[in-house]
Formats: C-alpha cells, structure tokens, sequence
C-alpha cells in the first residue's frame, strides 16, 4: 500500500479538505473509509486521525473532506501523505487532563461527559468539552485536554466508554499538552517507515486475518513496566511499529509492543507481547504471525522465548495462550466469548484486567 499524496486546504467552518489529482487512484467507498494524514511540509512531521466525510471532484482535482477541527498542528497549503485505514475501536477508558484551578473534582465524570459526545472519535491531544449542570448558577462549559486511552488512541466514544478526569498545575498540563503532540510525531514517523518499506501492507493482512499465529505466555514476578521497559531493549534489532501503555495505575498495567523481525518483505514476521499485570507480578503474552507456522514455531522456540527468559529475572514459560489463561497468574482461564469489542475482560477470579492480541480483536 503506498501513501497519496496531496494539499490541505483549511475551510472556515467544515475543517479541512485534501485536494488530490484526479490521476490518482483511490479504491475507497465515499464516507466508509478512516484515514491518517501525516508528515507534513518541510520535514515537520505531525499525524492526523479522521473520518471522510465526503468525496467531492472538481475540474482536475478530487476533493476529500475530512471530519470537523482535528488539523492540530497541519496548516493552509501544507503537502501531507494520505493511507487508510480501518474504523478506530471503541473506548474502554479514556482519561482527560484539566488544570488545578478549575473548579471539578478529580474522578468518574463518564455520565456528564458522555453527553453530546457519544460517537464522536478522538486523539492524543484532542481538546474535549462538555457541560457542567450547576444548583447556584447556570451550567457551565468546562474544556479538558485527552491524555489517553485505552484502547490507544483514535478511539470512537460511545454508550458505555468511561472517563477519568485528573487535576494537573500548570506545568504539568503544559508537558501533558507536549507529549500530545510528541506522540502524534512518533505516530507519523512509524507510520512512514511502515508504508515505505512495506510492513503497512503486513499489517493490514493481520488484520485481516490472512497469516498463521502462535501465542505462548510467560509469567514475571516484578514490576510490570519495568518488565515493558526491557523488552524495548532487548528486541532493539527488530523494527518496533508499535509501542503504547494503554493503562498504568496502581491496579493494573497494560502495554502492548508490535515488531517486525526482518527488514525484507519477503518471510516477513510480526511479534506482538502484551505486557499486563500489577504490583509486582503479571503475564507476558507472546503472539507470532507470519505466513509459514513452522518458521514462527521456530522463531518463538529459538529466538524469542530464550531471548526473554534470559533478560528478564524472576520469569517462567507459561502455557500456550488458546485457551487463554489470565495475566493475573491466578490459573484461571478465560473464556473468549467474554472478551468485549476493544479486546478487554475482567477476570472473574482475581479481577484482572486482560487483553486480547491484535489477531484475535479482529
């Protein structure tokens, strides 16, 4: 799959428009497709998450139209790069960041913020607002800046998606404001490394579910991001596509890592570990995709279990993950059906937050 390329146009009201050529071909449904823009002019590099809107062709030109304000830091005139992509997944949880002077307790605000949102998608850094009702004065309009989420962002809210306000200074939410962005940045950059060489096209048929996978687990008895943070390090010779904590709190870690082993195209194997736990212990799940499932047996058996066991203390190869067992290393196992929409189930045992692969989601 290979980018498109084309102008942004900043609307008054309607957002943003991608002027491309009609020499272009698109193979998309008008108003079915998502896409990403991303790496914009003069080497910055910026990503944006959308929906189509509309299709719209004049004299030499066809005409994306993208869904309401979401340009962040693309301009007037800026030459970006277009893909597609599939629809985002529904939100579990998505946190939102307000500074300390605001009069709001931090907490559950899911009820109010949900209303008037509901079907709305959001990114790293989006500006969220909603409305607050008041008994001695009127209702009043409060803006919140979107941390993260879990899934990951771009996520569509909808019924059931919770929402976790916190309280920063004005330093704090400055930096939280900064990573937005810095992630955003990140994005662009893998996602052009992925399309140029090729793994974009791997990935999509993971999704798709067109390659073979194997999954095996692995139990640790330390912290869970310090656990996340190693398998960084110790898989640097692979190309990392993928690098998100989907959730970081006292009760549960969740952090999901996505490489490719080669840089051919040819042969080409994808190695997913869902790191989840809490305190100081927890699961590693290990998924290998690839085309032919003898090599990924062999790669799991000789490259990627050994290489784990050795850099991390305190861990033991676990059971193969179908069925699949809990994170929380209570021996309970769970049933897949259970799983919501975003990959996600409470174990019934140990209360556990766990995740499916990306495979399995589908």
């Amino acid at each position: 799959m290979k980018a498109i390329k084309g102008k942004v146009e900043l609307e008054l009201r309607n957002g943003i428009s991608i002027l491309l050529s009609d020499t272009v071909k698109l193979g998309v449904d008008e108003k079915k497709e998502f896409s990403f823009l991303y790496k914009t002019t003069l080497g910055r590099y910026t990503s944006v998450f959308s929906q189509i809107t509309e299709i719209e062709k004049r004299e030499g030109e066809t005409i994306f139209k993208l869904d309401k304000r979401i340009a962040g830091e693309i301009g007037d005139g800026d030459n970006v790069d277009l893909i597609f992509s599939a629809a985002p997944p529904q939100a579990e949880i998505v946190y939102l960041a307000i500074q300390k002077q605001v009069p709001l307790p931090q907490g559950d605000w899911s009820k109010i913020v949900k209303e008037g949102n509901i079907g709305k998608i959001i990114d790293y850094g989006n500006n969220l607002s909603f409305v607050v009702p008041a008994k001695l004065r009127e209702p009043f309009v409060v803006s919140t800046q979107m941390v993260t989420s879990l899934p990951y962002p771009p996520v569509k809210i909808h019924e059931g998606t919770k929402f976790q306000l916190i309280k920063r200074d004005q330093s704090e939410f400055t930096r939280i404001l900064a990573d937005a962005l810095k992630a955003r940045k990140n994005r662009a950059e893998e996602l052009e490394k992925a399309v140029i060489s090729g793994y974009y096209e791997k990935i999509i048929e993971l999704k798709n579910d067109k390659l073979e996978s194997l999954g095996r687990s692995v139990e640790f008895h330390t912290e869970p991001r310090v656990v996340f943070d190693t398998l960084k390090s110790a898989f640097t010779s692979y190309f990392t596509f993928q690098e998100n904590v989907s959730l970081e709190s006292d009760d549960n870690f969740i952090g999901n890592l996505m490489f490719v082993t080669s840089k051919t195209i040819e042969g080409t194997e994808i190695v997913e570990m869902i790191v989840s736990g809490k305190e100081r212990s927890g699961n590693i799940a290990i998924w290998i995709y690839g085309e032919d499932s003898e090599k990924i047996q062999n790669k799991m058996k000789k490259e990627i279990l050994p290489k784990i066991l050795q850099v991390i203390e305190g861990v033991k190869e676990g059971p193969e993950l179908i069925p699949m067992y809990c994170a929380g290393n209570c021996g309970e196992m769970l049933d897949l059906e259970l799983f919501d929409e975003n990959g996600l189930s409470k174990c019934p045992a140990c209360d556990t937050l766990n995740m499916l692969p990306s495979k399995l989601r589908v």
